[in-house]
């Protein structure tokens, strides 16, 4: 183990005691955790003096968190840290490997993790911790039906985790409206005919096969949905459907499709939902282990994420290298964030973004404009001239590639130029999300906080600029347009308090007052939401139009603290109530870390809103990173400075 101290720069405080970061050879693993403190609300403190205590327990939790984050990362320079979904994603991973007849070592472990996540009633959850469903329980049975096809000896504890499931579908309508319900069916009459309904969901399939031949999906899931479709054309009832609008001959076409979509790292639109279905299309075209070179990439894939942890769903890298390198930069940690940002530059995409993993195809304006804002916090840092012409080239490129892919409405979304609704108002089910890719306010205020980093470095051309301004007004429209009872929605965040973390910022960085119309009643939501213990939280039903309020969140108390800041003048700075407000979220925030890192104990980061929810610690103690910096520099300069000198 390595003894290592805080480093004595801007934004980080040396510690007393010396802190344990683990080797760097230790990369696949989840943030360290620490027991809970018993009482967040006894840490809030009053007065000047407790507040400037409160500020310095908030430099040295900063300076643990750059620790834990330094110790995160890779050789390479990139950091890849696990998304943990749920038995949904688990099943379905290794249903395929079982199908295409890959090496199951650790299969026990995976068991040993059913058991665990079984309910009383013998259910399983898409999501961690939400309510059984008949969707998640069918496809535990399927993967573990395989997996015992592959291994004998697993028969007998298969079979006890199985007939409970039984027991509950027994109980319940096995089938809904969802995406992952028409997968589930089509998969059983493929693999598992026993398994298979009598009255398969076919509308929602149709619906699917029928968006993906007319172009109208998101660019993920045109990364899966061709393995859907060479899938349907096998099914007795179905099969017609794609025979008919693509011919034999195109049917045929689509084995090399999805072999032309692989990514590098051997993924299908770095998710095990492409990947799985893919490799499993192509089985039932004939691939075979340990011929196939594109099932033997893929098995490494999901091996790959399984490392990360046994529950990962996603390869993230990009996106975490992007994040977790700003957040240094924000905390003064400059050397690994440089690392980061080199790798960051090596792995831009032709058209100037970034996709979600760094060797991913398809690319995503969220992780770019994340990735964006670190290249340019780099820039403003360095003096070196070689090092500031790789930057500004990669800035500008990465502009145009965003301005490209802004949609009609002003907003961005995730993949695509354009959506078939506003994005004013958040998806009206799971099978909308899953397949528009609608602007929503999240992820274009990111994208602006992005480009207004660019646009105040000072590095694009006269023109390059006016394309700018008008392409940022038209987003501050959009913005504007989609404030909705106090609030803006979240695409990929349970819940409407995350809206603030990014929204807020990003307007002011537009120009907004603190004190503009705009943000009318939106500071009187967030304080009559405090929770009793100084946070605030959301549970995904708040994705579900119900209520959504719940126990406190790292990513929800986060979120408030930077509106609350965002929205307030330094004349209002004084304003006793804001500031006990202000004083009792950070004192939770600071409760709530275990060893610099954060979590929100509960899936509220979100592909499919309102039915497919994860985790992401690294994601989580980046979030919490933010907000504590910028009240740190809210008390030490005023909430008008802070705002102007912040990263967020």
């Amino acid at each position: 183990m390595r003894i290592v101290r805080p480093r004595d720069a801007a934004g980080l405080s040396p510690s007393a005691a010396p802190l344990v970061v683990p080797p760097r050879a230790e990369h696949h693993r989840p943030l360290e955790r620490l027991p809970k403190l018993a009482n967040p609300t006894a840490l809030a403190p009053t007065g000047p003096r407790a507040t400037e205590a409160l500020v310095e327990r908030v430099e040295a939790s900063l300076g643990r968190t750059a620790l834990q984050l330094r110790g995160l990362q890779e050789s390479s320079g990139a950091w890849n840290t696990p998304f943990v979904g749920g038995s949904f994603h688990l099943a379905l991973s290794w249903l395929a490997s079982a199908v295409v007849d890959a090496p199951i070592a650790g299969a026990d472990t995976i068991i040993a993790h059913f058991k665990r996540e079984q309910r009383a009633d013998g259910g399983f959850s898409v999501t961690n911790g939400d309510i059984p469903a008949a969707t998640a329980t069918r496809m535990v049975i399927l993967a573990l039906r395989q997996l015992a096809k592959r291994e004998p000896r697993l028969t007998a504890e298969t079979r006890t985790i199985i007939d409970k499931a039984r027991d509950y579908l027994a109980t319940v309508h096995k089938h809904d409206d969802t995406l992952f319900c028409a997968i589930v069916d089509l998969l059983a009459a493929t693999l598992d005919p026993e398994e298979a309904p009598s009255l398969p969901n076919l509308g929602l399939v149709k619906t699917m096969l029928s968006s993906y031949m007319t172009g109208t999906v998101s660019g993920l899931a045109h990364v899966y949905l061709p393995a859907v479709v060479l899938l349907a054309a096998n099914h007795p009832t179905l099969g017609a459907w794609p025979r008919m609008f693509l011919g034999a001959e195109g049917v045929a076409k689509l084995e090399g499709e999805i072999q032309a979509r692989q990514d590098p790292d051997g993924g299908w639109g770095w998710t095990d939902l492409g990947s799985a279905l893919s490799m499993i299309a192509l089985h039932a075209r004939g691939h075979r282990l340990p011929s196939s070179e594109p099932l033997a990439r893929g098995q490494e894939f999901l091996a790959g994420l399984r490392e990360t942890h046994p529950a990962a769903w996603t390869r993230g890298d990009a996106w975490d290298t992007g994040f977790v390198a700003l957040t240094l930069q924000m905390l003064g940690d400059e050397a690994p964030a440089e690392r980061g940002v080199a790798r960051l530059l090596e792995t831009q995409r032709s058209d100037g973004r970034w996709s979600f993993s760094l060797t991913g195809k398809l690319g995503d304006n969220d992780t770019s404009s994340t990735a964006l804002r670190a290249v340019a916090a780099r820039h403003a840092k360095t003096d070196e001239p070689e090092e500031r012409a790789r930057l500004e080239k990669s800035m500008r490129a990465a502009v145009r590639g965003l301005l490209d892919y802004q949609q009609s409405s002003g907003g961005w979304g995730a993949f695509n130029k354009s959506g078939l609704g506003s994005g004013r108002y958040p998806p009206i089910d799971s099978n909308t999300s899953a397949i528009d890719d609608t602007a929503s306010p999240d992820l274009t205020a990111r994208v602006v906080r992005s480009l207004t980093s660019v646009r105040d470095s000072g590095t694009l051309t006269a023109n390059e600029r006016r394309e700018l301004d008008q392409a940022l007004k038209w987003a501050r429209g959009f913005l504007a347009d989609a404030k909705r009872d106090g609030t803006w929605w979240s695409r990929w965040i349970a819940g409407k308090t995350s809206g603030f973390y990014f929204v807020v910022p990003a307007l002011r960085h537009l120009g907004e007052a603190a004190t503009a119309p705009l943000f009318d009643g939106s500071r009187e939501l967030l304080l009559a939401k405090q929770n009793k213990d100084g946070g605030w939280g959301e549970t995904i039903d708040a994705d579900r139009e119900r209520e959504g309020r719940g126990p406190s969140s790292v990513i929800h108390t986060a979120s408030a603290v930077i509106g609350l800041i965002g929205m307030m003048s330094d004349r209002e700075a004084r304003d006793p109530r804001l500031a006990k407000a202000l004083e009792r979220g950070v004192s939770h925030l600071l409760a709530a870390e275990r060893g610099g890192a954060y979590g929100n104990g509960q899936p509220l980061y979100t592909a499919l809103t309102g039915l497919d929810y994860y985790d992401a610690d690294a994601t989580t103690t980046c979030f919490a990173a933010g907000a504590l910096k910028l009240y740190a520099d809210f008390v030490r300069h005023g909430p008008e400075k802070a705002i102007a000198l912040s990263l967020l």
